[in-house]
């Protein structure tokens, strides 16, 4: 039986044949399978809950040992596993072995499958902040969540959806992007909760806003303007620079300008900046008004004396707001204006003459107020006659007994040295010692006066007498002769010119007999003895020629034309007369006459040279007759003078009838001045 099959072991069965006593012991055996009760081998469940305690279970002797095997196993664990309050990390395969001395067997493998959400950023912070500028782009940022089953994503803002993926990118960030960004993970099992990402979007000033939003401020000097406050809408906040006239800056929003300065007009704006970018306000002015200000006038830079014929300038600075009027005066009487308004301004005199001495004054004037800066100019020169002063005349007449006044206006300058008067006598009687007579002297700085008085005047008074002047640089002498008074000295020089239209008629003054005369010409018509009479023609005052025109006469008619002179004492008819005959009016519109430009006014030089040349013509032509009648000097007392305008106004009325006019005034006066004929 030795070598036949005692024992056969089939699976978890032993066979022993024909036991001996060989066979007597304590048989053992290993485990031969191992069971899972439950038997599930795939449990699904969320994390934090937990699955049903499953147990393991075999047959051996001796008895077995059971070991769990699988992911994060509890310690201590029997041949039951319980997994409660299960994590992520529990998720995988577990088996169960079962071991005695005999020998270990593993149960087949269970599944456990952990669900769950929880969303990891790819950024190591839990709360994200982005920082970025307007323009910039975001991301790529990832939202990554790690999930059982796998999770699906939503970018939100505001509650509103900005994207369905894991991944957030927001190319050309606009201000409105600024805020919090939230990631949102779910999988059907929960939710991740808000996980957010804060964007801050930084950006520069787009429009930056005065207030008040005035543009222009017109104020006086001394005033004060309103507080400008100056803002920009900025991310971060902005600092604010205000810059205005002569490089003045403010680091502040408020633009304050208290008890404001003149050099505080101008352009001001603001500038608002921040890391981002900066940006300018609209341009305020200010227009700060004050008076004007002058400042000193120079003369030939520092030289006030200067010599005659040589060039002056005077000059002087001055300012002001509104743009000052500047006018130059010379003894508070106006030279000029300049109207540049360029803030200098310049007067000249060529060859400055004596009478150019005085006190120059550079004023300045606006609508706030008027200033002026004065200097004092002075021009040496030699004495001479002050010819804007009225002088004595050179012949005057005065009546016995009555007083000899001569007052004479001078200008000098250094001061005079000499100042004498002599006297010749017009009498064989005169006695040039004759001491009823007194002289004074009144000088300012370049003028003088003169004077002399004689009381009491005898015939042997009359004569010339001799002013004598003298300074430094010169002299001169000027002769008065006084004659005694009475009727005037006939006119002189008479001329008519008949070939003109109108007909012109001059004649030269005499003496005026030492009180005012008058002249009266008339134009008798020699076939009609009718006369027409132009009376109170003024003296010229000053030996000029006196001039008058009419164009009353009758065409192709003879007349007779003389001039009378009177004064308070008398008349008397010029030595000399004319006749013309005038033209007809065919001649004049034929062009056969000599086309003579005389005006009713004052004559000029060009004129009076015209007027010569028709006196070469007319003296050629004309005949001068000389009549007993008008040699005749006529001198009538008061009562006789004051006939006088009877007669004319008779005179005039027979004018009036012949010309069918109502004006008395048919003729025009003009004198020329210095012209001899």
């Amino acid at each position: 039986m030795d070598n036949a099959i005692k024992t056969k072991i089939r699976g978890s069965t032993l066979n022993i044949v024909s036991l001996t006593k060989d066979d007597h012991g304590i048989y053992t055996y290993g485990p031969a399978s191992v069971s899972l009760l439950p038997p599930d081998t795939i449990y699904n469940v969320t994390e934090g809950n937990e699955i049903p305690a499953i147990s393991c279970m075999t047959d051996c002797k001796p008895a077995c040992v059971y070991t769990w095997f699988g992911p994060n196993v509890p310690t201590g664990t029997g041949n039951v596993l319980k997994l409660q309050n299960i994590h992520k990390n529990q998720k995988g395969v577990f088996n169960c072995a079962a071991s005695n001395n005999v020998g270990i067997l593993n149960s087949t493998d269970m599944t456990i499958d952990v669900h769950w959400t929880r969303i990891k950023f790819a950024i190591r912070t839990k709360y994200y902040c982005s920082d970025k500028k307007k323009g910039d782009t975001l991301g790529p940022i990832n939202c990554a969540a790690t999930c059982n089953p796998p999770c699906q994503y939503k970018w939100t803002k505001l509650d509103k959806t900005v994207n369905i993926s894991t991944q957030l990118m927001l190319a050309s960030l606009s201000i409105e992007d600024h805020g919090q960004f939230r990631c949102t993970a779910t999988n059907g099992i929960g939710s991740s909760g808000n996980k957010s990402l804060g964007v801050i979007v930084n950006y520069g000033p787009m429009e930056v806003i005065l207030l008040p939003s005035t543009q222009q401020y017109t104020v006086e000097y001394g005033e004060t303007i309103p507080a400008i406050t100056c803002s920009a809408s900025c991310r971060p906040d902005c600092k604010y620079m205000w810059s205005g006239p002569n490089d003045a800056s403010f680091v502040l929003n408020l633009l304050s300008l208290p008890t404001i300065q003149k050099n505080q007009s101008g352009n001001y704006y603001c500038r608002a900046s921040n890391e981002v970018g900066s940006m300018q306000s609209s341009i305020i002015n200010v227009n700060v008004q004050y008076e004007p200000i002058v400042n000193k006038v120079t003369i030939n830079g520092t030289n006030f004396t200067v010599s005659e014929n040589t060039t002056v300038i005077l000059y002087c600075n001055y300012e002001g707001n509104p743009a000052p009027t500047l006018t130059w005066t010379k003894n508070n009487i106006i030279l000029g204006e300049d109207d540049e308004n360029s803030g200098r301004s310049f007067y000249t005199i060529n060859k400055v003459r004596c009478n150019d001495t005085g006190n120059y004054s550079c004023v300045a004037n606006n609508s706030l107020g008027m200033s002026s800066a004065q200097q004092s100019l002075f021009v040496t020169c030699s004495p001479r006659l002050n010819v804007f002063k009225q002088q004595p005349p050179k012949t005057t007449g005065v009546l016995i007994g009555e007083t000899l006044n001569l007052t004479v206006h001078i200008i000098a300058y250094p001061k005079l040295l000499k100042v004498n008067w002599t006297f010749q006598s017009s009498s064989t009687l005169g006695d040039e010692r004759s001491n009823n007579y007194t002289t004074s002297l009144k000088s300012d700085l370049f003028t003088h006066v003169a004077y002399f008085y004689k009381y009491h005047l005898k015939k042997e008074d009359f004569g010339n007498y001799t002013l004598e002047i003298q300074n430094a640089i010169g002299g001169t002498v000027v002769h008065y002769f006084i004659d005694r008074a009475g009727s005037p000295d006939p006119p002189t020089d008479l001329l008519v010119i008949c070939e003109t239209s109108p007909i012109v008629v001059l004649w030269k003054p005499g003496f005026n007999g030492g009180t005012p005369q008058w002249f009266t010409v008339t134009w008798k018509d020699m076939k009609t003895n009718t006369s027409m009479v132009s009376s109170s023609i003024p003296d010229s005052d000053n030996g000029q020629y006196v001039k008058v025109t009419t164009s009353s006469l009758s065409d192709g008619a003879t007349y007779l034309i003389y001039v009378e002179a009177s004064n308070k004492y008398g008349r008397v008819r010029a030595t000399m007369y004319d006749n013309c005959t005038t033209k007809s009016a065919e001649f004049f519109q034929s062009g056969n006459f000599i086309a003579v430009g005389v005006g009713a006014g004052i004559g000029t030089s060009l004129m009076i040279l015209i007027l010569a040349a028709i006196v070469v013509f007319i003296f050629k032509r004309l005949r001068r007759r000389e009549e007993t009648e008008g040699n005749a000097i006529y001198e009538s007392t008061q009562s006789g003078s004051r006939e006088l305008p009877a007669n004319e106004d008779h005179l005039y009325n027979d004018l009036q009838q012949f010309q069918g006019d109502n004006n008395k005034q048919h003729i025009d006066q003009a004198t020329y001045a210095n012209q001899s004929f």
